[in-house]
């Protein structure tokens, strides 16, 4: 050894804040590398003894290479002090995983915002040309799961030239993205929920796009997303009270009924109620079998069931139209 990297050992040995450093592979030989104590890993050196190390570093994953150390504060313990690059050119890029610093109540909490969650959200793809950008998925839809695409939405049509609007973003029964243009109001602070258009029976809304007079370009903040409830209002057609009314009953009209033994809404048609509405009744009723026409009358009877009205006397005939007898008007 020159005498030149005796004296930088030496002062290395003498400086800084590790006095010893070396490399080291996570996990032991069996590739467990968590230990029963929390911050503590299962580590082993490169000719494959194993010993434990303090890890606030790199992430916990088997064959993990990184470097030890020894510090001056605490000589007796070994530290991940960084994630070892086997190349060149860096490759890794691990670092500790710190979810848990970040959750709810953590000390260092995210709110997320719902324009964060990539799936349904609308964020600004071209604010200069108005557009934006609708990112789809899978929902429930009325009409069964649907695959909602993503689409770049056109809002240049609807720019406004005097006062301000909102535009929802809605999407259909058929996983069909389409836009809703409210009613215009002076100013966009002037907005208010009442403002936001209301989807269409069988439409959902997604979010909605402020558009102002004088807007020269379309931002984020100009963009609200919604939580959906997954509720249709009240207002909706999809509603009895507010259904068109109808007088009469096709065959093939359909009533709603909760269906018992499901326990899940269903429907029949009128048809089928009158059918069994009909398998009741016939229990409880003879069926008409004869009829009183005179056609089917005979014999004595038959000759009574004409009259002939004139004068002060009544006549009744037989079918023949001969008198039977006259019966005197009294009045």
């Amino acid at each position: 050894m020159t005498l030149q990297n005796k004296l930088l050992r030496l002062v290395n040995a003498n400086s800084g804040e590790w006095i010893e450093i070396i490399p080291a592979v996570l996990g032991n030989l069996d590739g467990v590398v968590v230990t029963d104590t929390s911050g503590v890993n299962w580590a082993r050196t490169v000719n494959g003894v194993e010993f434990t190390v303090y890890n606030r570093v790199a992430p916990e994953v088997a064959d993990t290479k990184v470097k030890v150390g020894r510090s001056r504060s605490a000589p007796n313990i070994w530290q991940v002090i960084e994630v070892r690059e086997t190349y060149a050119a860096p490759s890794s890029g691990y670092i500790k995983f710190h979810a848990a610093q970040h959750v709810y109540n953590a000390p260092d909490t995210v709110f997320a915002d719902r324009k964060q969650v990539v799936v349904f959200t609308l964020l600004v793809s071209d604010g200069d040309n108005f557009k934006v950008q609708a990112y789809g998925g899978i929902a429930h839809t009325a009409t069964g799961i649907k695959l909602i695409p993503n689409e770049e939405l056109d809002l240049l049509p609807y720019v406004v030239t005097v006062g301000a609007k909102y535009v929802a973003v809605e999407v259909s029964d058929a996983g069909a993205w389409s836009l809703n243009e409210g009613a215009a109001f002076a100013s966009p602070d002037t907005g208010t929920v009442d403002d936001i258009p209301v989807p269409a029976p069988g439409k959902y809304h997604m979010g909605f796009v402020l558009l102002f007079d004088g807007q020269t370009e379309l931002l984020d903040s100009h963009i609200r997303v919604a939580f959906p409830l997954g509720i249709v209002p009240t207002t909706s057609d999809y509603q009895i009270h507010n259904a068109p009314e109808i007088t009469t009953l096709n065959d093939d009209d359909e009533v709603g009924v909760w269906n018992s033994i499901t326990e899940l809404l269903a429907k029949i048609t009128w048809a089928n109620i009158v059918a069994q509405l009909t398998g009741v009744f016939d229990t409880l009723y003879a069926a008409l079998v004869h009829s009183h026409d005179a056609a089917t009358l005979t014999g004595q009877y038959r000759q009574f069931v004409y009259e002939v009205s004139g004068g002060d006397f009544s006549f009744v005939i037989d079918e023949d139209g001969s008198p039977v007898m006259a019966l005197e008007d009294l009045e």
